[in-house]
């Protein structure tokens, strides 16, 4: 892809999502929150396996409703995700240094934030570096830069061993049904 080409895309994707990003409580049309209600009554009916009650209005709004549906589910598994991740996160810590309870939320932040940094840097495969300098930036505060530096590369190493070991997993099962 052509640098301009890319630049006006993105450029594009900013302009028009921005103002959104910093409004994301606010509905921007009139009858936005009655096909979010609409939506969530239309799943509830097929969830139930009541087809008959999936009819909720004359015109064709069912792409809509199964959109805002699936978008639903999509943010919950998403969430639930995230959830997984940094509790492994906080008990690999936890399983190196004394930290209490009380700040998981703040660790799962801080390695959600460093993981996002990473993917979007274009530069490193995998974000390598820039999600572990971060991560090491973000984690001194709640223990010495040195135990910080070393989490976040163990941790990165345990990931990748993880993602070895399923690979050579899928790998394995492959081969054994064809």
């Amino acid at each position: 892809m052509k640098p301009a080409v890319l630049f006006f895309t993105l450029s594009l994707f900013v302009a028009t999502g921005l103002p959104r990003f910093f409004a994301l409580d606010s509905h921007w049309s009139s009858d936005e929150t009655l096909w979010l209600n609409r939506s969530a009554h239309f799943i509830s009916a097929v969830k139930q396996r009541e087809f008959s009650e999936t009819l909720i209005t004359h015109h064709p709004g069912v792409i809509t409703m199964w959109l805002a549906g699936l978008r639903t589910f999509f943010i919950s598994c998403h969430v639930l995700f995230w959830g997984c991740q940094g509790l492994a996160f906080f008990l690999f810590i936890r399983s190196f240094f004394p930290v209490a309870w009380t700040e998981a939320a703040v660790l799962t932040a801080c390695y959600a934030f460093a993981w996002i940094v990473g993917f979007l840097s274009f530069l490193t495969p995998g974000g390598l570096g820039v999600r572990e300098g971060l991560l090491s930036l973000l984690l001194a505060s709640y223990m010495p830069l040195s135990q910080a530096t070393l989490v976040a590369l163990f941790y990165r190493v345990w990931i990748l061993s993880t993602e070895i070991i399923l690979a050579g997993v899928a790998l394995f099962l492959y081969k054994k049904r064809g």
